[in-house]
């Protein structure tokens, strides 16, 4: 039976800490331990961890520049950890008997939100608080209701998008499994895992890269 239910691991001070908890702090100590092993013996020609960790800090590099121009190199660090984290989030699903915390719409919705505060943040501080809330009454002031649901509906999507397409390729691996064990559902754990991890990362970045340049503009 597939289980949607989260498995409480262990408390702390009496706070339930559920798997998909558990698995995020994993991945973070991964995340860190990588990041250690690429920068503590730097080279001037880049090998091992430090060789792929340049790769996928140029390739940010320039999703962040072709997008939100020089303007902003300041966040490429931000959308590097972001894309990183998602990417390895979802990857940690092709670990037997672990489900990817991206499957729980409490860690994808808690990624949007967080890119909400960093996009609205960096407007406030381009634009100053007063230009920051005019814009809600544009172009005229009936239209407050509609620009503050615009802006909720965007974390709403954001969050959503990345959460129904992992969480499907669960129902859809779990629905294999019940029609033909083991084999295929293996295969489309896989493909799902890979394929499907890295493409929906890269949405979810690029679309945190988009809100915070449209909120900067």
């Amino acid at each position: 039976m597939l289980e949607v239910e989260s498995a409480i691991i262990f408390r702390i001070f009496g706070v339930p800490v559920p798997d998909f908890v558990v698995v995020t702090w994993a991945v973070m100590a991964v995340i860190v331990f990588f990041a250690y092993m690429a920068t503590r013996k730097l080279e001037a020609v880049p090998r091992g961890a430090q060789n792929v960790a340049e790769m996928m800090m140029s390739y940010f590099e320039s999703m962040v520049i072709d997008m939100m121009g020089k303007s902003g190199v300041a966040y490429i660090p931000l959308i590097a950890t972001i894309g990183i984290f998602t990417l390895t989030l979802n990857m940690s699903g092709l670990i037997p008997f672990v489900t990817s915390p991206t499957t729980r719409l409490d860690t994808t919705l808690g990624l949007a939100i967080f890119v909400f505060f960093v996009a609205h943040g960096t407007a406030i501080h381009r634009k100053g608080l007063g230009a920051y809330l005019k814009a809600y009454i544009e172009p005229y002031p009936i239209m407050l209701p509609m620009n503050i649901i615009g802006e909720l509906g965007k974390v709403l999507s954001h969050g959503f998008r990345l959460y129904g397409n992992m969480f499907g390729g669960l129902v859809m691996t779990f629905v294999f499994y019940q029609l033909v064990p083991w084999v295929v559902p293996g295969i489309l754990n896989m493909w799902f895992g890979v394929f499907v991890g890295v493409v929906q990362s890269l949405v979810f970045t690029l679309l945190a890269v988009a809100y915070i340049q449209v909120q900067a503009e």
